[in-house]
């Protein structure tokens, strides 16, 4: 499953035996007390920070193709993750499915 916007795309793996999925930037969850002040304040000014969301700048570039994306994340909910794993901070290691519905409920509703 393939997200875009302008000047940004990403591919979506899923990986059926462990029920893993795999993404980088749509989902991110910073850890803010890893990260230096200045960091910690803009993960969390533009939804980066712990919990698990898509961050604000790519709401905006994600919403310029808004039924698209909307139908991959549908595809991937249906996939049923039990793990979501993302490059920007600690992943969904639980209930994946349902963290990701979470998530991504800007983009579903």
């Amino acid at each position: 499953m393939a997200f875009g916007g302008p000047g940004f795309a990403e591919i979506a793996f899923f990986h059926h035996a462990s029920r893993s999925l795999v993404l980088t930037d749509l989902v991110q969850a910073m850890e803010v007390s890893r990260l230096p002040l200045g960091t910690g304040l803009l993960a969390r000014m533009v939804g980066a920070a712990s919990g698990g969301d898509t961050p604000a700048h790519l709401r905006l570039l994600l919403n310029r193709r808004r039924e698209e994306n909307r139908a991959a994340a549908e595809r991937l909910l249906a996939l049923g993750p039990a793990r979501v794993i993302f490059a920007h901070g600690a992943f969904f290691a639980e209930d994946g499915a349902a963290r990701l519905r979470r998530a991504l409920g800007w983009l579903l509703g």
